[in-house]
């Protein structure tokens, strides 16, 4: 149309309020930060609006506006905060939008390629596309949280048996209500590569403590440990403990313990 291009002030305010939106949530979401529906909803307008504002007259300051808008981000949506927390949001939020713009043009270009061009530049491609970074996104939040629980819930500890000492990783779990059926204890679970460490199991009779679990039932063999020191001074002599062939020592825990014992 004479070498111009048309451009709609309307659907680039649409889709700069979407865009605002998905940020602060991923921002937020990622960031364990509190929000309000409310005022994220005001906010996204007020920056579209701001936007808008800047590509139709204010085109001179365009990329000084742009980035008085990205200082304010996170402080407009999150309310005030420490430099830390602000660089540490903003942070996030920059790298959000370089994975989320990058993802975008990826799915674009291969699109173009398979003679979906149309499709490729529509509004539509643009909802779907964040629709499937925030279910990409959630899962990354839920192995971020995961791994989190993990981190806080392992001690380190030191076992000491007969002249061996052990520096090892437990595992604090509430639901390991291992107990034995004889004196009523709490029974802990160490993996069969500890047991050969210290060598538990050598010229000694085990003994037997029924288990139940999901799809399983059987006996775990059990042994005296003389002495197991936890991170924090506290201390447990002569405990009980069944050893397992089947604790995984992927992320190098040797022990699971009733959080309860501590």
């Amino acid at each position: 149309m004479n070498g111009r291009m048309i451009f709609y002030v309307d659907m680039y305010f649409i889709l700069n309020f979407i865009l605002n939106l998905f940020f602060a949530l991923m921002t937020a979401m990622l960031r364990q930060k509190r929000w309000r529906l409310l005022r994220f909803l005001s906010m996204a307008l007020l920056m579209a609006a701001f936007s808008s504002l800047i590509i139709v007259w204010i085109r001179s300051f365009a990329a000084i506006l742009e980035l008085c808008r990205l200082i304010f981000f996170c402080p407009a949506f999150f309310g005030r905060c420490s430099k830390r927390d602000w660089c540490k949001d903003t942070g996030t939020l920059l790298g959000i939008s370089f994975f989320t713009g990058g993802t975008l043009l990826g799915i674009r270009s291969l699109l173009e390629q398979f003679r979906f061009k149309q499709f490729g530049h529509s509004f539509f491609f643009l909802l779907v596309g964040m629709i499937s970074l925030l279910f990409l996104f959630l899962l990354f939040r839920f192995e971020i949280l995961k791994q989190a629980k993990l981190q806080k819930n392992v001690l380190h500890a030191k076992i000491v048996h007969h002249d061996m000492e052990e520096e090892i990783l437990v595992l604090c779990d509430t639901g390991n209500q291992l107990i034995s059926p004889y004196t009523g204890e709490n029974v802990l679970i160490i993996s069969q590569k500890l047991a050969d460490r210290i060598a538990l199991t050598q010229g000694r009779n085990p003994i037997l403590i029924p288990y139940h679990s999901i799809g399983a039932q059987g006996f775990l063999r059990a042994y005296r440990v003389d002495r197991l020191c936890l991170e924090g001074g506290s201390a447990k002599e002569h405990i009980l403990a069944a050893v397992s062939c089947e604790l995984c020592t992927r992320d190098n825990i040797d022990m699971i313990i009733n959080g309860f014992e501590l």
